[in-house]
């Protein structure tokens, strides 16, 4: 089954959290690599693994995580 992952980045004074699959992952480290070369710290970012779920369902459960998020936000 494909795996749900979490993305968490610290910035200067704030946290960023993404949701994503496999495809997202990638990104995520392309994206810490370059913070890396502009002399951003990325130490304490992680991708770490949160669920695995069947394919037909990967869209509903980012989605149910997206709405989660932004309830956070209000």
């Amino acid at each position: 089954m494909p795996k749900i992952y979490k993305y968490t980045a610290y910035c200067d004074s704030s946290v960023k959290v993404e949701y994503g699959t496999k495809e997202k992952v990638e990104d995520w480290k392309a994206e810490q690599e370059e913070w890396e070369e502009q002399g951003l710290g990325c130490g304490e970012d992680t991708i770490e693994v949160i669920d695995e779920v069947p394919q037909s369902k990967i869209e509903s459960v980012l989605y149910g995580l997206k709405l989660g998020e932004e309830s956070e936000d209000e």
